[in-house]
């Protein structure tokens, strides 16, 4: 899971002084075939490029892939925080 450690809803609030702060959960998916996968985890910034190492990391995720997967799809779930005032 990606997540944004180092800001809290008190810095936010902090932040945003004096109004007064609201906030939005969204919830969303995303479904992934083995290539869709494959793709969506080599265009993340912090995976590494193609080499001996690479090869290893896709290894793994066609693994993972493969116990977790229902019907041909893994499935992403995402959670976004909106904060507004």
């Amino acid at each position: 899971m990606v997540n944004q450690k180092n800001i809290n809803e008190k810095i936010i609030e902090d932040f945003l002084w004096p109004k007064a702060v609201h906030k939005i959960l969204l919830e969303n998916s995303q479904f992934f075939d083995m290539e869709g996968l494959k793709g969506r985890a080599s265009s993340s910034s912090y995976t590494l490029k193609e080499g001996k190492k690479y090869d290893k990391i896709m290894s793994g995720l066609e693994a993972l892939f493969e116990e977790y997967q229902q019907k041909g799809l893994v499935e992403f779930k995402y959670k976004t925080k909106i904060y507004f005032c």
